[in-house]
């Protein structure tokens, strides 16, 4: 990864003076006018004193996106948006005018969003690049983002439109904080809104039926899994010892969710969450409302879950103890009598889920057919179709009366994670911050003949708030459950069987050193850390690497150096038999042992180094921030910006660095290929041409081949000296100590030595090389163009004038080349200002609509004949109106008069005697009709009995 080549101007005006990045030559702008530099500088300063609420978005997450090729960035309550594409040629034509002193960096515009009127934490964008969801504290709104061609309207705002999401259920006084949202891969239209809450429920929303009522709402909390938490986790995430009270709320509050992942399972209808102890929970399956699903998958989890059931079927009819050893998500346990019971219902009830699914995705596959019949691609057979065709179908239906999904977890950590210890001045607790679900498998590589089914990796990763990451292996997937009133009323042995809890494999456990790189300032550390969370950012290109957002910079993860590994061992090159499972199980094993950590690079950091430096005045360190915390990273993949890295800190400044792009070895020439002089035409016994002085590529020694390890090793002091301070006396066993320390210092400092060595050796080696291929250029040179002349002038008899004339020639067409060159940028940079999409029917029908109503309000020309228009009529209705207003006075008038004498002799009003009186004579008229209503009633029972004797 390098810093990024582009110009590092200032954007949008001049930043406000804050602690520089350790980023060398990297491109920084503000994203505020400089009216707003003093309140950036003030909500900097104001970071270090402010404790941030801890369970839910209580901090500023994500500030920043990137839709498609436009900047937008959250200020308070207010969005701005700019454009990249802009940015990007204004820095190129500074760069053909180095001696203008004048910077302009390009204007942003403001989306006009009234009804958001809170304070922005978040913002989340989804897979159509469409809608961008705000989240607040308590509320939240998705906002319709401009079409293309926004930047030329005038005016410094952007209309755009804005919807509260569930403003009953999020914008009232004493609603739960909202921990994290995220939109659901297959909704349809990408419509499909999850909001997480820290009372651990989730609720979806339609964005595109209703945003005022969910349209499911689950918990991952619920009575059974509390009273599990309790009395079967072995393992405590958060607090000290005897903190049982404090881990029993962390336990019920959810701080981070995210989707499965997989192909042939259960794994893309999974849902998980995380507690802000650490504990990860599950529920599946889970489907959007309205979801849009591939239909090669329906197909393959319906031929998963007919295998399971069709194989516990033999095996109840052979072996009562057979053990049950299906694909990667089947439970390893052996179906017993006990548990047969338990599996059969429960197969049943994924069949019959499934068979559900399967319906709908039957008859959407056959409407379709028969309507893009005509349009469907020749090259394309039948199966490829199927395979990449995507149907829309309804989640079945659960709720009162009908079963829903169980809450699965807390998820057991074997081993347990490693508890990181920040010394006994910094009091940050270890909180969870962060989910997140990453399915690795091996995409690039063939194996064997055909499409054969390849088995991938899940891995789970926890970030906490100190900068502990733990990566975790799915061992076994999780599976589709229910909890409903027939699961209550299984026997004790049953339902302890069902109950088990899920367990994920810890592979390891990363220290991304916040809290050492604070080590001068450990009792502000806190509250610096808690400023800001660690947060995920998944790469847009490559899956193997990881971003993390931190309030002291960035960091990066890669890997791919233990992944591929453990792929390669699941998938091996020839088929594997029965007997050769035990064998690649413990391959399996020595491979997780033997597999290397991930790589862990700090790309960007932000720690100021005048207030971490623990040596400088007290009164000065507190009043000087510890850093600048990051508040959003995102990343671009586009063919004209590049695959650049985009952060934003507290000051508004923005930080850009190019990432490097990876290239496949199999891509590069071979060795034997580019040793051939001739293709293979020349004879095998000629000796080459050129020969390198570098024979075989450079192996970087085994100490500075890792860049997360140290040089130098820390060394543990035991436990007989560790809290003893300063040594007094000296004693053996600290002469013992201080021997064996020096001794393996030394030893370590040698093999430094040797390792600079041999690297300085392969410099010395690489230069000698690139002097001898320069002269073998410039003799090829000299011989190339000596060749063109001597040809030149044989055919046209002349000497050193034809050679001169030949030069002048070739000097012309280079210069023409550049000018052609410049031409072709400037034409091709027009053509990118002056693009605008194509306009579509509806679009035309829109306008055709748009004419049509102007024509209806404004009318035809006088003498057209047309009818007036629509301003005409209320003109004329406007003149008649006060034509009639003095009329309509006078008769008021008038009407006011003759009420005033009528009161005078007409009109009576009765008095309260006389209502009384005229009361009382009414109340018996009507005893009397009740009395005679009787009567009638009692004749005409007795004539109905006359009747039927």
């Amino acid at each position: 990864m390098c810093p990024s080549s582009l110009s590092s101007r200032l954007l949008f005006g001049t930043a406000p003076t804050t602690p520089k990045t350790s980023t060398p030559n990297r491109t920084e702008a503000a994203l505020t006018r400089s009216s707003s530099a003093t309140a950036s500088t003030n909500v900097l300063a104001s970071t270090g004193s402010k404790k941030p609420e801890l369970g839910g978005l209580g901090r500023r997450s994500k500030m920043v996106v990137v839709a498609g090729r436009d900047l937008i960035v959250a200020v308070g309550s207010e969005l701005r948006i700019t454009s990249l594409n802009q940015a990007k040629a204004r820095a190129q034509q500074e760069r053909r005018q180095p001696n203008d002193t004048r910077h302009d960096a390009g204007d942003y515009k403001v989306l006009h969003t009234p009804l958001i009127k809170f304070e922005i934490q978040q913002l989340v964008l989804n897979p159509t690049n469409k809608f961008l969801a705000v989240v607040g504290a308590h509320s939240i709104a998705v906002v319709v983002l401009p079409r293309k061609g926004w930047s030329s309207t005038v005016g410094p705002t952007v209309e755009c439109r804005s919807l509260l999401v569930g403003h009953y259920y999020h914008g009232l006084s004493g609603s739960p904080l909202v921990s994290q949202i995220l939109w659901h891969p297959w909704g349809t239209n990408s419509s499909s809104l999850l909001v997480l809450t820290i009372d651990s429920v989730v609720r979806e929303y339609d964005i595109s039926t209703d945003v005022e009522e969910p349209t499911q709402t689950l918990s991952f909390v619920n009575d059974l899994q509390r009273q599990q938490a309790s009395r079967s986790t072995p393992v405590k995430r958060s607090g000290g010892v005897g903190a049982f009270s404090a881990e029993d709320r962390n336990a019920k509050k959810a701080v981070a969710m995210c989707v499965g992942g997989g192909k042939a399972d259960w794994g893309p209808l999974t849902l998980f969450g995380l507690m802000r102890n650490g504990d990860v929970v599950a529920i599946c399956p889970f489907l959007p409302k309205k979801a849009s699903v591939p239909a090669s998958y329906i197909h393959a989890l319906s031929s998963f879950v007919s295998t399971k059931v069709d194989y516990l079927n033999v095996t109840e009819t052979t072996s009562e103890s057979m053990p049950l050893t299906l694909s990667t998500s089947t439970p390893t346990k052996p179906a017993s009598s006990s548990a047969a019971p338990h599996l059969s219902s429960l197969y049943a009830r994924q069949l019959h889920f499934v068979h559900q699914l399967v319906r709908q995705a039957s008859r959407a596959s056959s409407s379709s057919s028969m309507l893009g019949s005509e349009g469907m691609d020749i090259d394309l057979t039948a199966e490829e179709a199927q395979k990449d065709h995507i149907v829309n179908l309804t989640a079945p239906r659960f709720g009162a009366g009908i079963a829903t999904p169980k809450v699965q977890g807390p998820f057991l950590m074997q081993p347990e994670p490693i508890d990181l210890d920040h010394g006994e001045y910094c009091d940050l607790e270890s909180l969870a911050t962060d989910l997140m679900y990453l399915h690795y498998e091996p995409q690039d590589r063939l194996r064997g003949e055909g499409d054969e089914v390849k088995i991938g990796i899940g891995v789970i990763g926890v970030a906490f708030q100190d900068g502990k990451v733990d990566l975790c292996l799915e061992v076994e997937k999780i599976e589709a459950r229910w909890d409903d009133a027939q699961v209550r009323t299984r026997g004790k042995d049953e339902e302890e069987g069902a109950d088990e809890l899920p367990s994920l494999c810890v592979y390891e456990t990363i220290d991304l050193g916040l809290v050492r790189e604070l080590e001068g300032q450990q009792s502000r550390a806190s509250m610096a850390l808690e400023g800001g969370w660690v947060s995920f950012i998944k790469d847009p290109l490559y899956v193997d690497t990881i971003y993390l957002q931190h309030p002291l910079g960035s960091h990066c993860l890669v890997l791919s150096r233990w992944l591929d590994n453990l792929v390669d061992t699941l998938n091996p090159s020839s088929e594997t038999t029965q007997e050769d499972e035990e064998k690649q199980a413990h391959e399996m094993d020595k491979a997780v042992r033997a597999s290397e950590l991930s790589q862990v690079v700090w790309i960007v950091k932000t720690v100021n180094p005048i207030a971490a430096d623990a040596s400088m005045d007290s009164t000065t360190t507190d009043s000087t921030p510890l850093s600048v915390p990051v508040v959003g990273v995102d990343l671009i993949n586009d063919v004209y910006l590049g695959y650049t890295m985009l952060l934003v800190t507290s000051s508004l400044q923005l930080v850009a660095i190019e990432l490097s792009l990876r290239v496949d070895s199999s891509l590069l020439p071979s060795t034997t290929l580019a040793s051939s002089p001739h293709g293979g035409k020349g004879l095998s016994n000629e000796p080459p041409p050129y020969l390198s002085l570098l024979e075989a590529p450079f192996e970087t020694p085994s100490i500075l081949a890792s860049s997360s390890k140290p040089v130098l090793p820390h060394q543990v002091v035991p436990k007989s000296l560790a809290n003893k301070g300063a040594l007094e006396t000296v004693t053996p066993d600290s002469l013992r100590f201080i021997g064996k320390s020096v001794e393996a210092l030394r030893t370590r400092l040698g093999d430094l030595v040797d390792a600079s060595d041999q690297v300085q050796n392969r410099i010395e080696l690489q230069l000698a090389e690139l002097g001898r291929q320069l002269n073998k250029v410039h003799e090829l040179r000299k011989i190339t163009a000596g060749g063109l002349i001597k040809a030149t002038s044989g055919a046209n008899g002349g000497g050193d004038d034809d050679e001169r004339l030949l030069k002048d020639r070739i000097g012309k067409v280079k210069e023409r080349q550049k000018e052609l060159l410049k031409r072709t940028d400037r034409i091709l940079q027009g053509l990118m200002d002056r693009h605008a999409p194509l306009v579509s029917t509806f679009e035309r029908k829109w306008f055709d609509e748009l004419k049509r109503l102007e024509g209806e309000i404004k009318g035809g020309e006088e003498g057209d004949g047309d009818r007036p228009g629509l301003e005409t009529r209320v003109e004329r209705l406007v003149e008649k109106v006060d034509m009639l207003k003095p009329g309509l006075e006078e008769m008021k008038k008038k009407e006011v008069e003759a009420k005033g004498g009528a009161g005078s002799y007409g009109g009576a009003v009765l008095g309260v005697t006389q209502l009384h009186k005229v009361e009382e004579k009414l109340a018996e008229e009507a005893g009397l009709i009740m009395e005679a209503r009787k009567k009638v009633e009692k004749l005409s029972q007795a004539l109905g009995a006359i009747s039927l004797a």
